[in-house]
């Protein structure tokens, strides 16, 4: 019970902070640079994913479990200093009542087609995707027979495969378009999961985290251009939580839903299902693809209408 409600608390952190540092990027860096600049966060917070879990392996085999979230809460002071000293130039917000603000934001999310598309697409992706990381634990323990160190290899090599997708995806969306990008970023996703289920060793289950964190983050990183592009300055934070809750919502229930099919018929069996679940989402995506380049792009600071009536 202490371990859940301890994760719930690191969600609700997540859920507050991740929005907030997401349209931050759009404080730094001129529209144009937008995508760029959503590829770099990207890739910054895989190098991060890359290196954190091996690291954090090997002070679980040298120390403890409780030496390796100590540091990692350390680790989080140098962040909060330089928040602390960051003075973006913005536009001082107008204050508006919670439940209205919130109001606005749902909307106009949901009121325009491109936006409902990305959501959508999102949640489909999310929820499937999780399989992957909510199994790993059970594919290293039981298929590997492997370690903390192990496991921790498995997630490094998942943020590898990230770091290095993230260093081409915004040039392959501005040459193929969003739709391209997130339906192959699918379909290796896919390859991911059956790898995984095939893993006997090791080596395999690293080659199936590299894959896995290719799709991975051309799925997220062109999943939250789209948004961004299509979400006034005005309520922006307010379009990314949305995108969040869904995105993330969706695999929160994904990791739930897959958990309940290993345990009924076998880690394999879950593996092979959030395999097929992926696949019909693209068969969908032929019905509900991805925005157009130009499709409800908010080009100018936009203040939607926030008053009754």
């Amino acid at each position: 019970m202490t371990l859940l409600v301890l994760t719930l608390m690191v969600g609700m952190g997540t859920a507050i902070n991740q929005p907030a540092w997401q349209a931050s990027v759009r404080l730094q860096v001129g529209r144009a640079d937008l995508p760029q600049a959503v590829a770099l966060n990207a890739l910054s917070a895989n190098l991060a994913r890359s290196a954190g879990p091996a690291l954090g392996g090997v002070m679980i085999s040298i120390w403890s479990v409780s030496a390796a979230f100590a540091a990692n809460a350390l680790s989080y002071v140098g962040m909060l200093v330089v928040l602390a000293r960051w003075r973006p130039e913005a536009r001082r917000p107008e204050r508006q009542p919670m439940l209205a603000s919130i109001r606005v934001g749902l909307a106009f999310c949901f009121g325009s087609v491109p936006i409902r598309k990305v959501l959508l697409r999102g949640a489909l992706f999310g929820f499937g995707a999780s399989a992957f990381t909510a199994l790993m634990p059970a594919v290293a323990h039981d298929a590997l027979a492997g370690t903390e160190l192990d496991y921790g290899l498995m997630l490094g090599s998942f943020g590898v495969g990230s770091i290095v997708n993230a260093l081409w995806v915004s040039k392959a969306r501005r040459r193929f378009g969003a739709e391209i990008v997130v339906s192959g970023a699918t379909a290796v996703f896919i390859a991911a999961l059956l790898l995984l289920a095939a893993a006997t060793t090791l080596p395999a289950a690293l080659v199936a985290g590299f894959v896995a964190g290719s799709g991975w983050v051309a799925a997220m990183t062109s999943l939250n251009v789209a948004m961004q592009l299509r979400s006034p300055e005005a309520i922006l934070g307010r379009c990314l939580s949305l995108y969040q809750a869904v995105t993330f919502g969706g695999m929160a229930l994904g990791a739930w839903a897959w958990g309940m099919v290993a345990d009924a018929g076998g880690v394999m069996l879950a593996l092979h299902a959030a395999a097929a679940w992926l696949g019909a989402s693209l068969l969908l995506a032929l019905v509900v693809p991805m925005p157009k380049r130009e499709e409800g792009r908010v080009d100018a600071v936009q203040e939607p209408n926030t008053r009754k009536g």
